[in-house]
């Protein structure tokens, strides 16, 4: 079985709370900062300065909420501020079927076609996936773009650090099999 599959650990060690614990300090700490261009996709186009963070909502069980945090300021009129781009997942930890590592730009939004013009180009994002949609996305103050949750099968958290990025995998796949072992049917 490959390092990206859940396994059995061959001892129990650190209990599910200790390592929720662990990992609601330490999911804070990925904080990404880079500058995009919107030249594609905005008349007139522009650069916004964007911050990317994690935000711990709940994670005292094996359900976890957590948000990520998108804050964008237009680099030619920086004293308008927009409100924060929320992203609130909510997942159970023990139908979590993988937890992988992977490096990715941090311009890259599908079909927005943004361009990377400074700061963190890359980062490190956890992914955390489920073999059905049983992942909920909740978005919040996305302004005109408001949208009703949706149903997912994996959501991300991005580190600016690798060895951050692992540790934190690792402790997910820790909690996921915990988890796991915690149901009863």
């Amino acid at each position: 079985m490959g390092p990206h599959h859940l396994a059995s650990p061959s001892n129990d060690g650190p209990s599910v709370k200790e390592t929720l614990d662990w990992l609601k300090e330490k999911i804070p700490l990925g904080i990404i900062n880079h500058v995009e261009s919107w030249e594609k996709l905005a008349v007139p186009p522009f650069s916004a300065s964007v911050s990317e963070h994690a935000v711990v909502i709940s994670l005292d069980s094996c359900t976890c909420v957590l948000d990520t945090v998108s804050t964008f300021t237009i680099l030619r009129r920086p004293q308008v501020s927009t409100p924060p781009s929320i992203d609130r997942f909510t997942a159970h930890l023990g139908t979590l079927q993988r937890v992988y590592v992977a490096h990715v730009e941090n311009s890259d939004h599908g079909d927005l076609h943004t361009i990377y013009v400074d700061g963190e180009r890359w980062a490190y994002s956890v992914y955390l996936e489920s073999k059905s949609k049983d992942i909920t996305r909740e978005t919040i103050g996305h302004n005109e773009f408001e949208l009703p949750n949706e149903a997912m099968s994996f959501f991300h958290l991005k580190f600016s650090d690798e060895s951050m990025a692992n540790r934190v995998a690792e402790a997910f796949r820790h909690a996921v099999v915990l988890c796991q072992k915690q149901e009863a049917f």
